[in-house]
């Protein structure tokens, strides 16, 4: 499922991001296999999502999410 699907509040982990420009970015972020996350609250109209993974938190827009494939923890 695609990280943009989560709930506030579920955790994830990460199991690959799709191929984009984005991706190698996405990866020194911290968003590598096996990477748990947690979302932690969206916006009014859902973008952008704030994330919770390896200590610190990031807000992303919906299309970014979009790329990162995740299944629930």
């Amino acid at each position: 499922m695609k990280l943009s699907e989560l709930k506030t509040g579920e955790k994830a982990i990460v199991v690959r991001i799709k191929k984009n420009d984005l991706r190698l970015r996405l990866m020194e972020l911290g968003f590598v296999e096996g990477t748990e996350i947690t979302i932690l609250r969206k916006s009014l109209l859902y973008d952008p999502v704030e994330l919770h993974l390896r200590g610190y938190s990031i807000s992303l827009r919906k299309a970014t999410l979009d790329l990162i494939i995740v299944r629930k923890k």
